[in-house]
């Protein structure tokens, strides 16, 4: 018994020993995990402290003009070229170059030192013409954003005008499913869409006139190698000096009008608003726009919504399918004040619902031939990446004098139109220096090179 005694007090003071030494253990890693977060606090602090002695020393910096560039996806510069130039591109406008016809004229592909471009041709006696021409020109030619067509040159004795080339079609062609383009799984509508209405906001918001599209359907809106969307088509494009223009007879595809442009010829941005409506119903449902607001507006109100849902998309989400639904039918409303804005309004739901979701890169699953699967995780895009202008991921993100961060080109294209305000604030700046925050770009870019996400 005393043995038994003697063995067992052994054993608990091995265990009050062992039990001792894990508390030292544990109480040493707790310190631990308390210096790291102790150095990470102190790194957030530097680098909080590092962006805000760029922002002080941008505004005491003196005034110092930084000459202003325009990028392009080409490598061409707009100049006016020969019609034998554009005869050349075009192989002499060969029905096999030929890319499509419109009421302006039709459209053929081409190359100019060795750049694909697209050339759209003015039809003797066509419906539109040579007012419809020049005024694609005088409004866009200058204009840069990336989801609007990029002119690059034209050919004034033809009524000739040379785009960039986009390689993938129109969304029309995707949507009806037209010689056999692929149709576009539900993150890529959610993402175009977005796209769409920031290149409308960007028109709507330009000083001192805004501009009116006036003719956004799915076959203006076309799509690059990577099945990113740039709007198209500006000939019937209008200035607006004030909030309403009127015009004696109305012009566009009167499917994608609104219906008090129809009655009155009286056109606002509003009417870009509501053919955005349209198009975001044919996005869901991938199908014809004849009918289609009202067929959207009855599977909404029933309990069946996901069977308007466009089965080709894949299984879509069903909140955020449903939450766009309403937008479009808030974006049709038949009262046009009913409607809502592009900004901050339209423009704020779209990001949201793009943003809920990684991008999948369709243009490389499509060139290898393998299927489309949903992103089977969130990703939400965290709002200060995203250019106050562009409304799009920076890539090359700049302070300006209002202590805002914007993508370079396009904080450069508001200074280039004559602006001396901020596009946030509508304050006088006090410079229009630029300082790059490498801080702001390096967290970019460890977010995009988590896992394989597109900068969308």
């Amino acid at each position: 018994m005393v043995e038994k005694l003697t063995s067992l007090g052994a054993k608990l003071n091995e265990c009050s020993r062992d039990r001792h030494e894990a508390m030292l253990e544990v109480e040493a890693i707790r310190q631990k995990l308390a210096a790291v977060e102790e150095k990470n606090y102190r790194i957030l602090q530097q680098k909080d402290a590092e962006i805000q002695h760029l922002q002080n020393c941008l505004l005491s910096m003196p005034r110092v003009e930084t000459p202003i560039s325009s990028s392009s996806s080409n490598n061409l510069e707009f100049r006016e070229y020969s019609f034998e130039e554009i005869k050349a591109a075009t192989c002499d406008f060969s029905d096999n170059f030929k890319l499509g016809e419109g009421g302006y004229g039709d459209v053929y592909r081409g190359k100019i030192k060795q750049t694909a471009v697209a050339v759209k041709i003015l039809r003797e006696n066509g419906l539109q013409g040579r007012q419809e021409f020049q005024s694609e020109i005088d409004n866009f030619k200058e204009i840069r954003h990336p989801h609007l067509i990029g002119i690059v040159g034209t050919c004034s004795e033809r009524g000739c005008i040379i785009y960039e080339y986009m390689s993938n079609g129109s969304l029309a062609d995707h949507l009806s499913g037209k010689d056999a383009f692929p149709p576009l799984p539900w993150n890529a509508r959610f993402r175009i869409a977005a796209e769409v209405c920031s290149a409308l906001q960007y028109l709507h918001s330009l000083r001192p006139d805004p501009i009116v599209h006036g003719n956004l359907k799915p076959q203006n809106i076309l799509l690059d190698e990577n099945y990113r969307s740039k709007i198209s088509d500006f000939g019937l494009s209008r200035l607006l000096p004030k909030d309403l223009h009127s015009e004696s007879e109305p012009k566009g595809t009167s499917l994608y009008m609104d219906p008090e442009y129809l009655t009155s010829g009286e056109y606002s941005t509003k009417s870009d608003v509501y053919s955005l409506g349209i198009v975001l119903s044919e996005l869901l449902a991938g199908k014809p726009a004849l009918g289609l607001v009202k067929e959207v507006e009855r599977a909404v109100q029933s309990a069946n919504f996901e069977k308007i849902l466009d089965p080709s998309a894949g299984d879509w989400p069903f909140a955020e399918a449903t939450q766009m639904a309403y937008l479009a039918l808030d974006c049709t409303d038949v009262e046009r004040k009913k409607s809502p804005d592009l900004q901050p309004t339209v423009m704020k739901m779209l990001n949201q619902i793009r943003n809920m979701f990684a991008a999948t890169n369709l243009g490389r699953l499509v060139e290898s031939g393998q299927k489309w699967e949903p992103a089977s995780e969130e990703i939400h895009v965290p709002s200060y990446f995203l250019c106050p202008i562009f409304q799009e991921i920076m890539q090359d993100p700049y302070i300006a004098a209002d202590g805002f961060t914007y993508e370079k080109e396009a904080i450069q294209g508001w200074f280039d139109c004559g602006h001396d305000t901020s596009p946030m604030t509508n304050e006088k700046l006090v410079s229009k220096n630029l300082i790059a925050n490498f801080s702001l770009r390096s967290a970019i870019r460890q977010w995009q090179e988590r896992g394989d996400i597109l900068k969308i």
